[in-house]
């Protein structure tokens, strides 16, 4: 079981690490930032599950469906913020 908390730990630094490289240059940012929602919301959604582990398979699978399209729309706005950064620094030049 500590093998995959490593490899959880080891993806999420992974992106965050691949983030700021392609935030220094420029370049495109959205596969690492969709990494990263959906790793956070996924880890959050097993601590839930952690403290209430009597959930019921229909309220856990009406809780994966609200974390999926919270992450959804996290990214989206993140990436939309991004873009509007973009244009603020190409503005600027």
């Amino acid at each position: 079981m500590l093998l995959y908390y490593l490899l959880y730990a080891l993806a999420a630094a992974y992106f965050a690490w691949r983030l700021l490289v392609n935030l220094r240059r420029r370049e495109d940012i959205r596969r690492q930032v969709s990494a990263l929602t959906f790793l956070a919301a996924f880890a959050l959604l097993w601590v839930i599950f952690l403290l209430f582990p009597g959930i019921s398979q229909p309220a856990a699978a009406m809780l994966l469906a609200v974390f999926f399209a919270a992450a959804v729309v996290v990214n989206l706005y993140l990436f939309r913020r991004y873009d509007r950064w973009l244009e603020e620094q190409d503005a600027e030049q």
